[in-house]
């Protein structure tokens, strides 16, 4: 339905719209927006988490960069879910981030380390990565 909208929108750029055109122009507008907002709002929770593919943890205090976990289609397309921040992903096991080699590079053992099936397993271990730098620095700072 959301491509019905945009056809009509580029068929309205097309048209060219002048000054004498202006009130037909703001109506017709009011009416994309309108169509617009009921297409956002037709999406249920589900329907929009099922359609994401980049999901923001939170940063790492030491870098700043943000924790995200993405969504990643692999060869045999399977989807697989990799933990990231930067340049670098996370294996999944020894919790360490190492930086992430060019797709041609990466083999089989590559996918079983840095990737995770399942998306909640991901998100987890990007919550677990972020506790752990915390903790980390906390011991540092009371050491300090």
């Amino acid at each position: 339905m959301l491509s019905k909208t945009i056809e009509a929108v580029k068929a309205h750029l097309k048209r060219g719209y002048t000054y004498p055109h202006e009130e037909q122009w703001r109506d017709d507008l009011e009416l994309l927006i309108a169509e617009i907002d009921q297409e956002l709002s037709d999406h249920e929770q589900d329907d929009l988490l099922a359609m994401a593919t980049v999901f923001e943890v939170g940063p790492l205090i030491t870098s700043g960069i943000p924790v995200t976990v993405e969504r990643r289609i692999q060869r045999d397309d399977s989807v697989r879910w990799a933990v990231k921040s930067g340049s670098y992903v996370l294996d999944r096991h020894t919790g360490v981030l190492e930086y992430e080699p060019t797709p041609s590079s990466r083999d089989d053992d590559f996918v079983h380390r840095f990737r995770f099936v399942d998306l909640n397993e991901a998100l987890e271990a990007g919550r677990e990565l972020i506790r752990t730098e915390n903790q980390r620095i906390r011991k540092a700072i009371r050491e300090s």
